[in-house]
This record gives C-alpha cells, sequence and structure tokens, in this order.
C-alpha cells in the first residue's frame, strides 16, 4: 500500500480519469490493445513489482545489507557490479535498473550520484550483453562475428565506465 491507497485502484482511477480527459472512441482504445509495445510496458512493469516483491519475501536485501555492515564488500562495487550484470542477464537497461533498485532499497542512499552511477552500470551492461538482441541483430546484418565486434566494443566499455567513475567522485 501506497500511502494508504492499493496500487490498483489508483492505477484504475488514473485511467478512468484519463478516459473521461481525453475522451477516445472504442475503435482507438481497441487499437491500443492490440498494440504489442503497450503490452511489453505492462508486463515489464509487472515484472518488475513481481520480482520487487519475491526480492522483499526472500530477504534478498538483507544479504547485501550484510555485506555493507560488515565490510566485505564497498557501496561502489554494488552500485555497479548489480546493475551492470542484471543488465547483461536481462539484455535490459531498465531491467536492470528496476532489479538493482527493488535489490538495494533501503541499503543504499539513492541520491543523484547513486542512481547516475547505477544507470551508468546499467546502461554500459546492456550496451555489450550478448543478450542485448540490437547487438547481436547488427552483427548478423553486417556479417561480423561477435568475436571482432566485442575487440572494438569492449575498449569503449571500459573508457565509458571509467569516466562514468571519475564523474560519480568529482559530483
Amino acid at each position: 500500500m501506497l500511502f494508504g491507497i492499493d496500487i490498483s485502484i489508483a492505477t484504475f482511477v488514473g485511467v478512468a480519469v484519463l478516459l473521461l480527459i481525453t475522451r477516445p472512441n472504442f475503435a482507438s482504445i481497441m487499437k491500443s490493445f492490440r498494440n504489442r509495445t503497450m503490452w511489453g510496458i505492462v508486463l515489464a512493469a509487472y515484472g518488475a513489482f513481481l520480482l520487487r516483491s519475491v526480492i522483499e519475501v526472500n530477504g534478498i536485501s538483507v544479504v547485501f545489507r550484510s555485506f555493507l555492515v560488515d565490510g566485505s564488500v564497498n557501496v561502489l562495487v554494488l552500485l555497479t557490479l548489480i546493475p551492470a550484470v542484471l543488465s547483461i542477464i536481462t539484455g535490459s537497461a531498465v531491467g536492470g535498473i528496476a532489479l538493482t533498485l527493488s535489490i538495494l532499497t533501503g541499503i543504499v542512499d539513492f541520491n543523484p550520484t547513486n542512481v547516475s552511477l547505477i544507470y551508468v552500470s546499467s546502461y554500459l551492461g546492456y550496451v555489450g550483453a550478448p543478450t542485448h538482441l540490437c547487438l547481436v541483430f547488427t552483427a548478423d546484418y553486417f556479417r561480423c562475428p561477435l568475436r571482432k565486434l566485442y575487440r572494438y566494443l569492449v575498449p569503449s566499455l571500459i573508457v565509458s565506465f571509467a569516466t562514468g567513475i571519475i564523474v560519480y567522485f568529482l559530483v
């Protein structure tokens, strides 16, 4: 519950108000239900909420909190490694960010510098991920083996990541 209102009730009220304001015709409403992009966004949001609940129920955040308390893991490692790995696994920068925020909620202060580092790490993990379908399809289209592509991509990712870390410490 958020401020005493269930998220499903708030969503229903939001959609109802939107429909009253815009007054769309039936054909445009049905067209939006046939739109694959809309369903992808809805399912991604549902997946993020579901995963957050799974993380909370299983106490995964507690594991990471214990790493920070006993000093065995630096916050910087959590802010960079977790989003990058999750983006590589999911093939999605947004997925990596959503999962990281779910895992690190209550552990790390989400100030602008920490969030920007999470974003940079997640995005760079996504760009270099073999699960990133655009990368795979582009390499296939240009008949470029991934091994050759990574020879050029990895150095640029390292420079970009180093720049992100430098900016993180300067801000």
